[in-house]
């Protein structure tokens, strides 16, 4: 069973008898080494599966434990929080924070412009059977890599620059597209909130 630390462990908070209860924390503290190490507690005792009605055991690749509050089978490890929360931990995000991300996506798809830019001067500068030939005499990768490769350059030339982006966060971040796509969108629409007004 995955294991997570333990967010209310503290030893002289949790005990009020304890000769630190409500003293800061230093050195001279007889629990300090084991505060330090922290309390690591199983993922069904951190989410409060234990009394749950919807939790279970299922047979996947051996017993593991599972969440049916869904309606789907959802394997407990894999769950950040339960999914019966009502107030999910949301952290507050500034605007100052939205507008950094909006900027962030705005230089990004000017570099995918610049490159753009780049792939359109080689791709012109050579005719495709002859930018083929040398690639082919320079790589001595087999022509079918080649053409797949420059079939897939004119591809990425000819798309739009938010789907080029998307593509290219979800392959080098090694994340669903679906969930790029989301993300994407709803910074897009924050950033439009919040910087509206600077434009």
């Amino acid at each position: 069973m995955k294991q997570v630390p333990n967010p209310f462990f503290e030893v002289c908070q949790n005990n009020k008898d304890h000769p630190y209860h409500n003293k800061q924390c230093d050195e001279s503290c007889p629990d300090r080494d084991l505060c330090m190490r922290g309390e690591l507690i199983d993922i069904k005792e951190f989410l409060g599966c234990n009394d749950c009605k919807y939790s279970g055991i299922a047979n996947i690749n051996g017993d593991r434990h599972v969440c049916l509050a869904t309606g789907d089978i959802v394997l407990i490890e894999e769950l950040q929080q339960c999914p019966l929360d009502t107030n999910p931990l949301q952290k507050t995000i500034t605007p100052e924070e939205v507008r950094k991300y909006g900027l962030l996506l705005e230089e990004a798809i000017e570099i995918l412009k610049r490159l753009n830019d780049t792939i359109s001067r080689i791709r012109y500068s050579f005719d495709r059977n002859d930018l083929e030939a040398l690639l082919y005499g320079k790589t001595k990768l087999p022509k079918k890599t080649i053409r797949a490769v420059l079939d897939a350059i004119e591809k990425a030339r000819n798309a739009d620059e938010k789907h080029a982006l998307r593509k290219f966060i979800a392959t080098m971040g090694d994340v669903r597209y679906k969930d790029v796509v989301v993300v994407l969108d709803e910074i897009e629409r924050l950033s439009e909130r919040y910087m509206g007004d600077e434009r």
